[in-house]
Protein backbone atom coordinates (compact mmCIF):
# COMPACT_ATOMS: atom_id res chain seq x y z
CA UNK A 1 0.00 0.00 0.00
CA UNK A 2 2.82 2.14 0.65
CA UNK A 3 4.31 2.00 -2.85
CA UNK A 4 1.18 3.71 -5.13
CA UNK A 5 1.18 6.39 -2.31
CA UNK A 6 4.69 7.33 -2.60
CA UNK A 7 4.08 7.06 -6.29
CA UNK A 8 1.36 9.66 -6.39
CA UNK A 9 3.09 11.97 -4.06
CA UNK A 10 5.75 11.95 -6.86
CA UNK A 11 3.58 12.27 -9.41
CA UNK A 12 1.98 14.98 -7.59
CA UNK A 13 5.42 17.24 -7.60
CA UNK A 14 6.34 16.83 -11.16
CA UNK A 15 3.17 17.88 -11.88
CA UNK A 16 3.71 21.13 -10.00
CA UNK A 17 7.18 21.54 -11.38
CA UNK A 18 6.22 21.07 -15.21
CA UNK A 19 3.18 23.23 -14.39
CA UNK A 20 5.50 25.69 -13.65
CA UNK A 21 8.06 25.27 -16.32
CA UNK A 22 5.35 25.22 -18.83
CA UNK A 23 2.73 27.59 -17.98
CA UNK A 24 4.12 30.01 -15.62
CA UNK A 25 5.63 33.43 -17.87
CA UNK A 26 8.99 33.75 -17.50
CA UNK A 27 9.28 37.16 -15.41
CA UNK A 28 7.29 35.60 -12.72
CA UNK A 29 9.59 32.27 -12.85
CA UNK A 30 12.61 34.53 -12.43
CA UNK A 31 10.31 36.60 -9.86
CA UNK A 32 10.40 32.79 -7.57
CA UNK A 33 13.75 32.03 -8.68
CA UNK A 34 14.80 35.59 -6.54
CA UNK A 35 12.20 34.97 -3.56
CA UNK A 36 13.88 31.22 -3.58
CA UNK A 37 17.37 33.04 -3.18
CA UNK A 38 16.12 35.23 -0.43
CA UNK A 39 14.99 32.41 1.26
CA UNK A 40 17.26 30.09 1.22
CA UNK A 41 19.94 32.79 1.79
CA UNK A 42 18.40 34.16 4.83
CA UNK A 43 18.07 30.24 6.07
CA UNK A 44 21.86 29.66 5.90
CA UNK A 45 22.75 32.88 7.74
CA UNK A 46 20.27 31.71 10.77
CA UNK A 47 21.57 28.25 10.22
CA UNK A 48 25.16 29.72 10.95
CA UNK A 49 24.40 31.72 13.64
CA UNK A 50 22.90 29.02 15.31
CA UNK A 51 26.19 26.61 14.96
CA UNK A 52 28.14 29.70 16.50
CA UNK A 53 29.70 31.01 13.23
CA UNK A 54 29.25 35.15 13.52
CA UNK A 55 30.50 38.24 12.52
CA UNK A 56 32.20 40.96 14.65
CA UNK A 57 31.82 44.76 14.08
CA UNK A 58 35.37 44.51 11.86
CA UNK A 59 33.24 41.74 9.47
CA UNK A 60 35.16 39.15 10.77
CA UNK A 61 33.82 35.75 10.79
CA UNK A 62 34.37 34.37 14.31
CA UNK A 63 33.29 30.83 15.63
CA UNK A 64 31.61 30.45 19.43
CA UNK A 65 30.61 27.34 20.70
CA UNK A 66 28.61 25.14 18.69
CA UNK A 67 27.07 23.68 21.79
CA UNK A 68 26.68 27.11 23.43
CA UNK A 69 23.23 27.09 21.72
CA UNK A 70 21.81 29.90 23.98
CA UNK A 71 24.12 32.25 23.61
CA UNK A 72 24.22 31.57 19.93
CA UNK A 73 20.93 32.54 19.74
CA UNK A 74 21.50 35.71 21.87
CA UNK A 75 24.39 37.11 19.89
CA UNK A 76 22.08 36.13 16.24
CA UNK A 77 19.61 38.56 17.96
CA UNK A 78 21.71 41.18 18.95
CA UNK A 79 22.91 41.45 15.83
CA UNK A 80 22.30 45.00 14.11
CA UNK A 81 20.80 45.86 17.45
CA UNK A 82 22.04 49.60 17.55
CA UNK A 83 21.90 51.52 20.72
CA UNK A 84 20.31 55.24 18.97
CA UNK A 85 18.31 57.04 21.69
CA UNK A 86 19.07 59.17 24.45
CA UNK A 87 17.92 56.75 26.96
CA UNK A 88 16.70 52.92 27.64
CA UNK A 89 15.12 50.93 30.57
CA UNK A 90 17.07 47.87 31.83
CA UNK A 91 14.78 45.21 30.57
CA UNK A 92 15.30 47.06 27.26
CA UNK A 93 19.15 46.47 27.21
CA UNK A 94 18.91 43.20 28.83
CA UNK A 95 16.22 41.73 26.98
CA UNK A 96 17.69 38.06 26.74
CA UNK A 97 19.23 37.84 30.43
CA UNK A 98 15.90 35.74 31.32
CA UNK A 99 16.15 33.46 28.62
CA UNK A 100 20.28 32.98 29.64
CA UNK A 101 19.25 32.49 33.27
CA UNK A 102 21.22 35.94 34.37
CA UNK A 103 19.92 38.35 36.43
CA UNK A 104 22.21 41.74 36.49
CA UNK A 105 20.79 43.62 39.55
CA UNK A 106 19.21 43.27 42.73
CA UNK A 107 15.84 45.31 43.42
CA UNK A 108 16.74 46.73 47.22
CA UNK A 109 15.16 48.82 49.73
CA UNK A 110 17.56 50.28 52.46
CA UNK A 111 15.38 53.25 53.74
CA UNK A 112 15.73 50.74 57.39
CA UNK A 113 19.38 51.12 57.32
CA UNK A 114 19.37 47.66 56.21
CA UNK A 115 18.95 46.04 52.87
CA UNK A 116 16.22 43.95 51.92
CA UNK A 117 14.82 42.88 49.39
CA UNK A 118 11.82 45.06 47.77
CA UNK A 119 8.40 43.71 48.04
CA UNK A 120 7.07 46.66 45.20
CA UNK A 121 9.50 47.44 42.92
CA UNK A 122 7.25 51.22 42.61
CA UNK A 123 8.04 51.86 45.88
CA UNK A 124 10.42 55.15 45.90
CA UNK A 125 13.10 54.14 48.31
CA UNK A 126 13.86 50.58 46.27
CA UNK A 127 16.90 51.34 43.80
CA UNK A 128 18.45 49.01 41.50
CA UNK A 129 22.09 47.53 42.47
CA UNK A 130 24.52 46.02 40.08
CA UNK A 131 25.48 42.31 41.37
CA UNK A 132 28.74 42.79 41.17
CA UNK A 133 31.05 45.57 42.67
CA UNK A 134 33.50 45.31 39.82
CA UNK A 135 31.93 48.58 37.89
CA UNK A 136 33.86 51.23 36.47
CA UNK A 137 33.17 54.75 38.27
CA UNK A 138 30.80 53.63 41.18
CA UNK A 139 30.38 52.68 44.71
CA UNK A 140 31.26 49.03 46.50
CA UNK A 141 28.18 48.81 48.53
CA UNK A 142 28.17 45.37 51.18
CA UNK A 143 24.70 44.29 51.11
CA UNK A 144 25.62 41.59 52.93
CA UNK A 145 22.61 38.80 54.00
CA UNK A 146 19.31 39.62 53.33
CA UNK A 147 16.29 37.69 54.04
CA UNK A 148 14.06 36.90 50.76
CA UNK A 149 10.79 36.10 51.60
CA UNK A 150 9.79 32.68 51.15
CA UNK A 151 13.58 31.51 51.95
CA UNK A 152 14.42 29.75 54.88
CA UNK A 153 17.76 30.96 54.51
CA UNK A 154 19.08 34.16 53.71
CA UNK A 155 20.75 35.37 50.31
CA UNK A 156 24.46 36.29 50.52
CA UNK A 157 24.18 38.93 48.29
CA UNK A 158 27.77 40.67 49.45
CA UNK A 159 29.18 43.65 47.86
CA UNK A 160 27.10 45.49 44.70
CA UNK A 161 27.93 48.32 43.27
CA UNK A 162 25.46 51.64 43.75
CA UNK A 163 25.52 55.25 41.71
CA UNK A 164 26.34 56.05 38.57
CA UNK A 165 28.39 53.41 36.60
CA UNK A 166 29.96 54.52 33.07
CA UNK A 167 31.07 51.63 30.39
CA UNK A 168 33.58 48.68 31.67
CA UNK A 169 36.80 49.49 31.62
CA UNK A 170 39.98 46.97 30.25
CA UNK A 171 42.55 46.03 33.15
CA UNK A 172 45.69 45.16 33.17
CA UNK A 173 45.45 41.54 32.77
CA UNK A 174 43.56 42.21 29.56
CA UNK A 175 40.33 40.06 30.58
CA UNK A 176 36.95 42.18 30.77
CA UNK A 177 35.67 43.03 34.24
CA UNK A 178 31.99 42.30 34.27
CA UNK A 179 29.42 42.97 36.37
CA UNK A 180 27.93 39.75 35.15
CA UNK A 181 27.95 37.86 32.03
CA UNK A 182 25.19 39.65 29.53
CA UNK A 183 25.23 42.46 31.65
CA UNK A 184 27.88 45.10 30.51
CA UNK A 185 26.72 48.87 30.51
CA UNK A 186 26.38 49.72 26.86
CA UNK A 187 28.91 51.63 25.45
CA UNK A 188 28.37 55.93 25.49
CA UNK A 189 25.88 55.39 28.22
CA UNK A 190 25.71 55.84 31.79
CA UNK A 191 23.66 53.54 34.24
CA UNK A 192 21.48 55.14 36.86
CA UNK A 193 20.75 52.85 39.85
CA UNK A 194 17.86 55.22 41.07
CA UNK A 195 16.08 54.89 38.24
CA UNK A 196 17.37 51.67 36.44
CA UNK A 197 17.75 53.30 33.44
CA UNK A 198 20.71 53.91 31.17
CA UNK A 199 21.18 57.62 29.66
CA UNK A 200 23.62 58.35 26.68
CA UNK A 201 26.36 60.71 27.95
CA UNK A 202 28.46 60.91 24.09
CA UNK A 203 25.46 62.34 22.09
CA UNK A 204 27.80 62.14 18.99
CA UNK A 205 27.24 58.32 19.41
CA UNK A 206 23.11 58.43 20.16
CA UNK A 207 20.80 60.95 20.76
CA UNK A 208 18.52 63.12 17.77
CA UNK A 209 21.79 64.56 17.28
CA UNK A 210 24.13 61.74 16.83
CA UNK A 211 26.17 61.64 13.64
CA UNK A 212 29.52 59.27 14.18
CA UNK A 213 27.84 55.72 14.06
CA UNK A 214 28.01 52.90 16.98
CA UNK A 215 28.51 49.47 17.15
CA UNK A 216 26.29 46.96 17.57
CA UNK A 217 26.04 45.15 20.95
CA UNK A 218 27.34 41.56 19.70
CA UNK A 219 30.49 42.39 20.18
CA UNK A 220 30.72 42.47 24.13
CA UNK A 221 28.80 39.27 23.42
CA UNK A 222 31.15 37.37 21.45
CA UNK A 223 34.15 38.68 23.46
CA UNK A 224 32.55 37.24 26.72
CA UNK A 225 31.89 34.11 24.20
CA UNK A 226 35.78 33.54 24.02
CA UNK A 227 35.01 33.90 20.07
CA UNK A 228 37.85 33.02 17.61
CA UNK A 229 38.70 33.94 14.54
CA UNK A 230 37.66 31.41 11.13
CA UNK A 231 40.45 32.84 8.28
CA UNK A 232 43.78 33.88 8.84
CA UNK A 233 43.56 37.77 8.41
CA UNK A 234 45.85 37.55 5.51
CA UNK A 235 43.43 34.93 3.69
CA UNK A 236 42.39 36.64 0.12
CA UNK A 237 39.33 35.92 -1.85
CA UNK A 238 42.03 35.13 -4.72
CA UNK A 239 43.65 32.27 -2.07
CA UNK A 240 42.41 28.59 -3.05
CA UNK A 241 41.19 27.98 0.07
CA UNK A 242 38.30 30.88 -0.72
CA UNK A 243 36.10 28.79 -3.09
CA UNK A 244 33.61 28.28 -0.82
CA UNK A 245 34.12 30.79 1.88
CA UNK A 246 31.52 32.31 4.62
CA UNK A 247 31.90 36.02 4.75
CA UNK A 248 30.44 38.78 6.55
CA UNK A 249 27.90 41.57 4.94
CA UNK A 250 27.18 44.81 5.76
CA UNK A 251 24.24 43.90 8.74
CA UNK A 252 27.07 41.43 10.09
CA UNK A 253 25.50 38.36 8.90
CA UNK A 254 27.44 35.45 7.77
CA UNK A 255 26.84 34.72 4.26
CA UNK A 256 28.22 31.82 1.93
CA UNK A 257 30.40 32.95 -0.92
CA UNK A 258 31.94 31.73 -3.84
CA UNK A 259 35.57 33.25 -4.57
CA UNK A 260 33.89 36.01 -2.47
CA UNK A 261 30.46 36.52 -4.29
CA UNK A 262 27.60 35.93 -2.69
CA UNK A 263 26.01 33.84 -4.36
CA UNK A 264 22.33 34.08 -2.61
CA UNK A 265 21.93 37.87 -3.10
CA UNK A 266 19.15 38.46 -5.07
CA UNK A 267 20.75 42.01 -6.02
CA UNK A 268 23.60 40.06 -7.70
CA UNK A 269 20.94 38.02 -9.95
CA UNK A 270 18.80 40.84 -10.70
CA UNK A 271 21.87 42.48 -12.12
CA UNK A 272 22.96 39.79 -14.47
CA UNK A 273 19.20 39.56 -15.26
CA UNK A 274 19.35 43.85 -16.33
CA UNK A 275 22.72 42.59 -18.09
CA UNK A 276 20.78 39.77 -20.08
CA UNK A 277 18.02 41.90 -21.46
CA UNK A 278 19.74 44.92 -22.46
CA UNK A 279 22.09 42.17 -24.00
CA UNK A 280 19.50 40.60 -25.75
CA UNK A 281 17.27 44.19 -26.71
CA UNK A 282 20.98 44.82 -28.55
CA UNK A 283 21.54 42.06 -30.74
CA UNK A 284 17.29 42.14 -31.57
CA UNK A 285 17.90 45.47 -32.25
CA UNK A 286 21.39 44.94 -34.71
CA UNK A 287 19.28 41.87 -36.90
CA UNK A 288 16.95 44.74 -37.68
Amino acid sequence: MGIPIVSEIWDGIRWIINFFVDKVPTPLKFLIFLLFLLFFGTLISVMLHLTGIHCNSDKDVVKTEALDIKTNIIVWRETNNVLTEQGYKISEIHRWNKLAGVDCFYLLDDSSGEHEFCKNSTDPNCEYYYRDSDCFNCTSVDAGYIWDEGSFLPTNVGDVCDGTAYKIEWDIFDRWIVCEKLCQIPEHYVYNSSTGTYTCIDLDYCGSNATLESIPRMDDLLHDSNAELIYPITQSDRDYRSVVRIKCNNNFNPRLTFFGIDIFDYKIWLFLAVIWVLVMLFFKLNRK
